[in-house]
């Protein structure tokens, strides 16, 4: 049984070999063939699947002023940004908002159509604003958010 197992091992390095050997086929079918000494053009393809600002055309940017704010009726920055369309406020659960254990106690925030509060970025004159820390409740560990409660209404002159 040990000589034929072995026997068959140097057929199948065999069958490889001649398998290495074999001319590739030709996929030109009805290709003239290149003349020797022809200088041949090199293609180099790259491609990306990230549209250009042509083929999505313009964001638009919605802007409320201090009027518009007043107008709305609403007392704080988060009930402002939750009556718009385009916005999904406080995306921390109520029942996490509310107990003590040193997570978000009263905090607001903000996610914009449709993406989480991380990815909503906050500028206050021009510049980011730091992060609410969430304490180290194990559902909250890795969300970090800007608090809107840490920008008074009456402190806004216009929303971007």
């Amino acid at each position: 049984m040990t000589l034929v197992a072995c026997a068959g091992i140097p057929l199948t390095i065999a069958s490889n070999t001649f398998a290495q050997n074999l001319a590739p086929l030709s996929t030109d079918i009805g290709a003239a063939p290149t003349p020797p000494g022809a200088e041949v053009e090199r293609i180099i393809v790259t491609g990306s699947n990230i549209p250009t600002a042509e083929e999505v055309g313009p964001n638009p940017v919605d802007t409320y002023n201090r009027a518009n704010i007043n107008k709305s009726g609403e007392f704080t920055t988060e009930q402002f940004l939750q009556s718009l369309p385009i916005a999904n406020a406080n995306i921390i659960p109520v029942s996490n908002n509310e107990n003590g254990s040193n997570t978000a106690v009263g905090a607001a925030t903000i996610a914009l159509r449709g993406f989480d509060a991380r990815a909503t970025l906050i500028l206050l004159d021009g510049r980011r604003v730091a992060v609410y820390p969430t304490g180290n409740n194990p559902g909250l560990v890795n969300v970090m958010f800007v608090d809107l409660n840490s920008i008074p209404q009456a402190a806004i002159e216009s929303i971007e």
